[in-house]
């Protein structure tokens, strides 16, 4: 299975020491196969933040499809939140 592994940055300049954090995408799915990238990755101190918590591939779908319909829900009480607003605004008493 080829894939590619996305590396996120975050270095520290609050103080002198230059320290940097690198996390990765690797989950606990992965930690079975041979990859020689994961291995080179654990030297270098690169944290495994899925694999640490023991999340999947299957639970990394579940909470990605979790997040996208909350992100759609919140969308559309939005927009019936703005129509509402546009529609009372339009009415006049009578």
């Amino acid at each position: 299975m080829g894939g590619t592994l996305t590396f996120l940055g975050i270095e520290s300049s609050c103080d002198d020491t230059a320290a940097a954090v690198v996390l990765d995408g690797v989950n606990h799915d992965d930690l079975g196969d041979h990859r020689p990238g994961i291995r080179a990755a654990q030297e270098r101190q690169v944290i495994s933040p899925l694999a640490e918590l023991g999340i999947s591939k299957a639970g990394v779908r579940a909470r990605a499809l979790a997040a996208r319909s909350r992100g759609l829900v919140c969308r559309m009480l939005c927009t019936l939140s703005h129509r509402l607003r546009s529609m009372s605004a339009t009415c006049s008493p009578g």
